[in-house]
């Protein structure tokens, strides 16, 4: 036959008990029941008998505080320790307060009013379960309810301490059960205050909790424009557990991350207890092909870290652009009128089922000859395109061999450097003007004047471009570009003032031309003209004129 015992408490109101920390302590005495039972497997250990549970506050600044519970000494040789578990909900569910405690006098057992990651709370009803462990029997008991006391300060200077400079004082974390020398008791990175102004449990660990719509996206065929019905799918992720969920990055793995896309800004995003974030996720592959990979979510839900979503998706009627050249194309200095021998770009339609759609012309120059200009490109084929130059006048020449492949859908394109100079006959720069004042006009209006550019040289002047100083305040302009001026001719350039404020405006007028034998020194006249790819090339105008006008 074993015994155990449950207990009945009965508050004492008339008897205060004064510590030395100057608190009255209102204490309950409990009264045992004995309900007999039998029990084959108990029968050679003692029962625990629980006597007495009482708060313990000894000291006057209220730091070693907590719960004394007196036991029947128990002096079996047998007895490992004790398991203590705590309940706050009449014993519907028990939480493991310690597992490791001894009783050396076989009397007290001292509960601290927190553990690691638990503390009892001032106002709140509990039950505490003791079990004493024999290997691998127990004995337990329960006790009644009871109410872990108020906690004051003894002093009003203690009263307001705030040990972890957490907001709050230390002895409202006395009575919250949270450490007053930790900022974040539970370490669930989540401050003690932030959890108790969302009424949140500063001792209990709030963990992130992820997950997704779907584990599998099949997004089915595909093509380049991303035009086919199911190439652009939704995931929506969700937060099920007790505190923010932070997402840092999502990763494409395997060979399929060419041929998927979303925002990865998307994914660096927080997500609050009971909320959700949807992202899109786009398959638009780049070549034929079963494309078969991993979407993998990261965030500081350790237990889903990270989250895989697995991607298929089946890629048709893709055409692959690829081009290979020269970084750039440096043609050596030519004689006008002479042709050079071609540089040669190859591009290639490569592992599609596709007819690539191409076209290739040079920008920003002339006297560069592109051929073919318009072909296309067969599944798995590839064509050279021949690039040539045939200068008409003598000087440098720059500009961009453009290539452009696909349709509206999806248009692909690459731009190369071309550079070249020429000998010969030379053309010879000469202003009709050195200045151009507009006069006054009203703001919103317009004035136009002509400029004249001579020609005084034996080969073709060419303006390659026009633009203004850094003091336009964009009220300057110019219709006119790549203007041609045969030898000894002229030809005209119209500039146009449109006042926008009530004010004096002063600028330049830059053409970089052809004649390389004349620069102005107009310090506002360079220019740093882009050439493809990123780069930048640096051009000081050959030719300057001043620009004034005032609006009103």
């Amino acid at each position: 036959m074993s015994v155990t015992r449950t207990l009945k408490t009965s508050c004492i109101k008339a008897l205060p008990v004064i510590n030395p920390g100057g608190m009255a302590i209102r204490f309950c005495r409990t009264i045992p029941f004995l309900v007999l039972f039998f029990a084959r497997a108990l029968m050679a250990f003692p029962a625990v008998e629980i006597l007495e549970i009482s708060p313990v506050l000894s000291l006057p600044r209220a730091i070693h505080h907590g719960i004394l519970v007196k036991i029947k000494p128990i002096t079996d040789t047998n007895l490992l320790g004790f398991k203590v578990e705590v309940s706050k909900n009449n014993g519907a569910t028990w939480r493991l307060y310690d597992n490791r405690l001894r009783a050396y006098d076989h009397r007290h057992l001292i509960l601290p009013y927190r553990n690691e990651h638990f503390g009892f709370v001032s106002g709140q009803n509990y039950q505490v379960r003791i079990c004493a462990e024999y290997g691998s029997s127990s004995s337990c008991a329960v006790s009644a309810m009871f109410q872990f006391p108020h906690i004051a300060a003894g002093t009003e200077a203690e009263g307001t301490r705030d040990s972890d400079d957490d907001i709050l004082t230390d002895e409202r974390e006395y009575n919250l059960g949270s450490d007053p020398r930790n900022p974040d008791s539970d370490q669930d990175q989540m401050a003690d205050s932030y959890e108790t102004a969302r009424n949140l449990d500063p001792n209990l660990t709030q963990k992130p909790f992820m997950t997704v719509s779907a584990t599998t996206l099949d997004f089915g065929p595909g093509v380049p424009s991303g035009m086919q019905l199911g190439q652009h799918k939704l995931i929506t992720i969700f937060n099920e557990g007790q505190r923010v969920l932070r997402i840092s990055n999502g990763i494409i793995n395997n060979s399929a991350s060419a041929h998927y896309h979303y925002l990865n800004r998307n994914f660096e995003v927080e997500i609050i207890p009971g909320s959700q974030r949807t992202i899109a996720i786009d398959f638009l592959p780049t070549a034929v092909g079963n494309w078969v990979g991993t979407l993998d979510i990261l965030s500081d839900d350790a237990a889903h870290f990270p989250l895989s979503i697995s991607l298929s998706g089946t890629a048709t009627k893709v055409a692959n652009f690829r081009v290979e050249s020269e970084a750039r194309l440096t043609f050596p200095a030519t004689a006008v009128g002479q042709e050079t021998r071609p540089k040669s770009i190859r591009i290639s339609n490569p592992n599609s089922d596709s007819v690539l759609d191409a076209a290739a012309f040079v920008r920003h120059s002339l006297n560069f000859l592109v051929m073919p200009s318009r072909f296309r490109v067969p599944p798995g084929g590839e064509i050279t395109v021949d690039v040539i130059f045939s200068p008409e006048w003598s000087g440098s020449y720059e500009g961009l061999v453009e290539i452009r492949a696909g349709n509206a859908a999806g248009q692909n394109f690459t731009q190369i450097p071309v550079v070249a100079s020429a000998t010969g006959a030379s053309p010879r720069l000469r202003m009709g003007a050195s200045s151009i004042n507009f006069g006054t006009k009203s703001v919103g209006g317009e004035v136009r004047k002509q400029l004249i550019i001579f020609n005084d040289g034996d080969g073709v002047l060419y303006v390659k471009h026009v633009d203004f100083g850094s003091g336009s305040h964009s009220v300057f302009f110019s219709s006119s570009e790549n203007v041609v001026v045969p030898p000894h001719g002229s030809n005209r350039i119209e500039i146009s003032f449109r006042p926008k404020s009530a004010e004096n405006f002063v600028s330049q007028l830059c053409l970089v031309t052809n004649d390389t034998r004349s620069t102005t020194s107009m310090p506002n006249c360079w220019m740093a003209r882009p050439i493809g790819q990123g780069l930048y090339w640096p051009q000081q105008a050959s030719a300057g004129v001043s620009l004034s006008g005032t609006g009103r």
